[in-house]
């Protein structure tokens, strides 16, 4: 089956703050970043029950080349991005 994908506008800024930090660290670098993440998004098309639930129906991925995770929901006959989080951070306690 292949699913329709949408990125909500909360997850398009996840993904232009983080590619703004890999610029500022290596031009280019943003580039990189958005390409291997679109490629990501891009795949959940065929392949969104591949990952795993988290909790309740949110599901996550994992980038291959840089630390990110997209969070996302199927709902209907859609992929839903919820988020696109950086996967090393550590968590507030």
């Amino acid at each position: 089956m292949t699913w329709r994908v949408r990125v909500r506008p909360e997850a398009e800024l996840d993904l232009l703050i983080a590619a703004g930090w890999y610029e500022a660290q290596r031009r280019g670098l943003s580039a990189d970043f958005l390409a291997d993440l679109e490629r990501l998004i891009a795949s959940l098309a065929e392949n969104a029950l591949l990952y795993a639930g988290q909790f309740d129906d949110v599901r996550r991925a994992f980038a291959h080349r840089f630390p990110y995770a997209v969070y996302y929901k199927i709902v209907d006959n859609e992929v839903v991005v919820m988020s696109v989080l950086h996967a090393h951070r550590r968590r507030p306690p």
